[in-house]
């Protein structure tokens, strides 16, 4: 059985009450290209025994396969344009680090697809995610992945996603 992925569909309407109930297109905000305070702190206080990056791991029924997932997220990336952006320090430090437009970006350097030995485990699934879940994300890159984790017992897979404190929480 193959499991179809069918996200649903994020909407860019607001109904605006001075509008008399006809749907305005909300504006894209405008991201910062500067790094707050508090963002630019989770980069400064990461090292390779404290990585400061954040994981969900989610158990789907049935399996696909590493070109679906990349084409996933792939056409998602539109709608998360930090995503395709990597951190730049400042010249001399003299600042906050900014975030630039990748022009190297490849989703196939964030995607990628693992299979655990039969009969795939909690256990193996769990220390399969640990061990990714280890060090700290490549800098020279968006500062993101998502890892396939195939061969989960009972027809599952699962997906682990990673995502620097830096992206989100700031």
């Amino acid at each position: 059985e193959t499991f179809i992925w069918k996200p649903f569909t994020a909407y860019t309407t607001l109904l605006n009450p001075r509008s008399k109930g006809k749907p305005e297109t909300m504006s894209k905000p405008e991201l910062p290209s500067r790094m707050s305070s508090v963002d630019a702190t989770f980069l400064y206080t990461e090292h390779p025994t404290a990585p400061m990056h954040i994981a969900g791991l989610s158990i789907i029924e049935g399996d696909f396969d590493q070109p679906t997932l990349a084409a996933f997220f792939n056409s998602k990336m539109h709608l998360m344009p930090r995503y395709r952006q990597r951190v730049v320090m400042a010249p001399l430090n003299l600042g906050h680090p900014t975030w630039q437009d990748d022009p190297h970006f490849d989703i196939n350097n964030h995607v990628e697809t693992v299979t655990l030995p039969s009969p795939g485990t909690t256990v193996q699934l769990q220390r399969t995610a640990s061990a990714h879940f280890a060090g700290m994300l490549d800098r020279d890159r968006p500062l993101w992945k998502a890892i396939m984790i195939r061969g989960v017992e009972g027809n599952r897979c699962a997906l682990l996603t990673l995502v620097h404190h830096c992206m989100v929480d700031g």
